[in-house]
């Protein structure tokens, strides 16, 4: 953390140290010695962070939690360390109605292009070639947008992002770079339209306009949640009931929109 605006922060994995430390971050569990809550409760002055960055489905009950988490680090934005995704699946249903209609080549194991990872070599150099780049989220959930969104918009390919609905998107992301999926009534119609912007260089470059008004910075996750831990605004808190937060029935819905760029 040595680059980090406030930097008197040390991270250690070492469990022995756990109840000297200030502050706790598990992620995706309770560690294998904590998971008793009988045998080890939160210190009264120790700060318990969970970090999950899958979305709820992906996890176990955590109700045995209780009110003991204090903050959250994940891709939420009520959580008090939003953290950047960085994981991706493809929603192959949409991509083959859509191949009905428009060209679509898949890379990786769900297709048979593959991308050799030379040394110097970065796979998402690929999205260069393409006018349109498709990005499905494995799941609907409130703000989830994985990584793959950026890596699209700096390789001015299009992104097709599908997870979060379109007002979180609009929340994050450069004004008029992306087209949502939900604007249109089904693969057919898509295609239409990216056919369309094929084809007239005018429209098709109304979606890069945002290009030099701002940048896409790294959001160094480590670095904000050492200033987190030294600031005097953040007031004691906790998490009455976690689970209910975390996977409450109004978090992820069954159905999933998605987004093109």
């Amino acid at each position: 953390m040595s680059k980090c605006p406030i930097s008197d922060c040390m991270l250690t994995y070492d469990e022995t140290k756990a109840k000297d430390a200030d502050a706790i971050l598990f992620r995706n569990r309770l560690s294998p010695s904590l998971q008793d809550g009988t045998l080890y409760r939160r210190p009264k002055n120790q700060i318990w962070i969970m970090y999950l960055l899958e979305p709820p489905h992906h996890f176990d009950d955590f109700s045995r939690i209780g009110a003991q988490i204090n903050w959250t680090a994940t891709y939420r934005h009520d959580s008090e360390l939003v953290t950047p995704y960085e994981k991706f699946a493809l929603r192959m249903e949409y991509v083959q109605e859509l191949m009905k209609f428009i060209d679509v080549d898949i890379y990786g194991a769900c297709g048979p292009h593959k991308c050799e990872k030379l040394p110097g070599h970065n796979c998402d150099s690929i999205l260069r070639n393409y006018k349109f780049s498709l990005s499905f989220e494995n799941s609907n959930c409130r703000w989830y947008i994985t990584e793959k969104f950026w890596t699209a918009l700096e390789a001015n390919g299009g992104a097709h992002c599908n997870g979060a609905p379109r007002s979180d998107y609009e929340d994050v992301a450069p004004y008029k770079s992306f087209i949502h999926v939900d604007d249109f009534a089904g693969p057919q119609e898509l295609a239409a339209y990216l056919h369309h912007l094929d084809r007239s260089d005018e429209a098709y470059n109304r979606y890069f306009q945002w290009k030099g008004t701002g940048e896409l910075i790294d959001t160094r996750f480590y670095c904000r949640l050492c200033a987190l831990l030294h600031s005097k605004i953040i007031p004691a808190k906790y998490y009455p009931d976690f689970q209910q937060w975390w996977a409450g029935a109004h978090v992820c819905a069954k159905t999933a929109p998605a987004v093109l760029q």
